[in-house]
């Protein structure tokens, strides 16, 4: 009934796009649609919730593609996930973004990797982020310092899987 959503996915694809607390609890990130019908997939940014105030505000002023936010461990950045310069036409090879909390325009971190990121999560100390990508007809899974060049993790014997990519946690 309202003019916004949550973004959401139908089935059988994966899930809706995670809401994340920051570390401190007074905010909540989110990727928010502009219409809460289908077909409007591709009209979603990251938001984050003010839990006192319950003001809503934008991080990066874009409201296109933008998807998967997460606070970074000292609460002063948002990772998201974005496709190439925010085109189709890109093939939707998306990217690990970095944004400031308080606004601004984020940065791919992944650029350089030039692979389909299909996870991203921070790294305990924030000093980067793991990634999980399309890799030569599997899946990878990199380290990526916030600056500088990323150093794949080697798997041995095990082969990562999944329809719709894998999920990666920081615990």
């Amino acid at each position: 009934s309202g003019s916004w959503t949550v973004q959401f996915s139908l089935p059988p694809g994966p899930g809706g796009a995670p809401i994340r607390w920051s570390p401190d609890g007074s905010r909540v990130t989110f990727t928010r649609q502009v219409a809460p019908e289908t077909g409007k997939g591709d009209s979603t940014h990251i938001a984050i919730v003010e839990v006192a105030s319950g003001n809503i505000r934008g991080v990066t002023g874009e409201q296109t593609f933008e998807r998967a936010g997460s606070f970074s461990p000292d609460g002063k950045s948002i990772l998201f996930l974005q496709p190439r310069e925010r085109q189709r036409m890109k093939g939707y090879l998306s990217e690990a973004h970095v944004a400031p909390v308080e606004g601004g325009p984020g940065r791919s971190l992944t650029r350089a990797l030039d692979r389909h990121i299909l996870r991203a999560d921070w790294l305990a100390d924030g000093s980067g982020i793991l990634v999980a990508a399309s890799d030569r007809g599997t899946m990878g899974v990199w380290i990526q310092p916030l600056s500088g060049s990323a150093a794949r993790i080697e798997l041995g014997d095990l082969v990562l899987t999944g329809g719709f990519g894998a999920d990666i946690e920081r615990t």
